[in-house]
């Protein structure tokens, strides 16, 4: 796929379609229909590399594979969609949601994590805006640096400013002095929200954990923070049901002394995979270590 080939697709899709598909619910599962599709095709061979990790992660046939992996697709344009809506009808988001699993018990601070995977953005809109918790979310600032294209970055800053609208507080990023800053957020007893998959070869510093009998590398700063501050990583996913986004709570991941427990990051995170791998988008991102590879 050459690069100005997808640089005019991702400015049709970010800039007429996505604006487009925020008219009605309808037009945003055409939108994810389409996007899935056209992205099938223009990057195949990512598309057969999450495929073949499909095939071994679930054991499942390669035809089953790839209708996961183009499944993973839709699940992130549909998430796109969603949120182009709720951008527009902000007094949707009322009810938007439902509990589909009980939500852990004790208002303890914690960092609260997501996955690529659903809607983790309105995952933090529910949890803040809703649910009232005082979260501050963590990401990596989409600056020039990102490698996104400018059509998809200027999407995401789009979305940031709404989003940080939506929860009335603002980002962090992941700079030394915002560590810093969220470091002393959880020793005052308030909390953060993060991806606790983001991949490892992106990030200063990472961890090797085994996903479905493979090892991977994820991004660790998330879970060292956790165990320095001694607080829990607490899962929590938000997937589109029928008509709704249903919340569902993982299992709490407590550190023991000041290392992650890399075995139980593993454990949590594969159980959710498993449970929606039509909706995770990472599967061709994750990298092996580099001694395997």
């Amino acid at each position: 796929m050459s690069t100005g080939l997808r640089a005019r697709w991702e400015t049709l899709r970010y800039g007429t379609l996505l604006p487009w598909a925020a008219r009605s619910r309808r037009a945003g599962g055409g939108y994810a229909r389409l996007c899935a599709g056209v992205e099938s095709r223009l990057d195949a061979g990512r598309c057969r590399a999450a495929s073949a990790r499909i095939e071994r992660w679930l054991a499942i046939d390669a035809r089953r594979a790839a209708a996961v992996a183009r499944a993973a697709l839709y699940s992130e344009a549909r998430e796109e969609a969603d949120v182009s809506w709720y951008m527009r009808h902000p007094n949707d988001l009322a009810g938007a949601f439902r509990t589909a699993t009980p939500p852990p018990a004790g208002a303890d601070p914690a960092i609260w994590a997501t996955l690529h995977l659903g809607s983790p953005n309105l995952a933090f809109v529910y949890l803040r805006r809703l649910q009232g918790l005082d979260l501050r979310l963590m990401a990596r600032p989409l600056d020039d640096s990102n490698p996104m294209s400018a059509a998809k970055r200027a999407w995401g800053r789009r979305k940031v400013a709404w989003l940080e609208h939506a929860t009335a507080t603002e980002f962090l990023g992941t700079s030394a002095e915002d560590l810093g800053a969220a470091r002393a957020r959880l020793v005052k007893g308030r909390s953060l929200f993060a991806l606790m998959d983001v991949p490892g070869d992106i990030v200063a510093r990472s961890a090797t954990i085994s996903l479905c009998g493979e090892r991977v590398r994820i991004a660790a700063g998330l879970f060292v923070l956790a165990a320095i501050a001694g607080v829990p990583v607490r899962p929590v996913v938000a997937v589109a049901g029928a008509g709704r986004i249903d919340m569902h709570y993982g299992n709490p991941i407590a550190s023991v002394g000041k290392d992650p427990p890399l075995e139980a990051i593993g454990r949590e995170l594969e159980a959710i995979i498993r449970r929606w791998p039509g909706e995770w988008w990472l599967w061709p991102y994750l990298p092996a270590p580099a001694e395997e590879r």
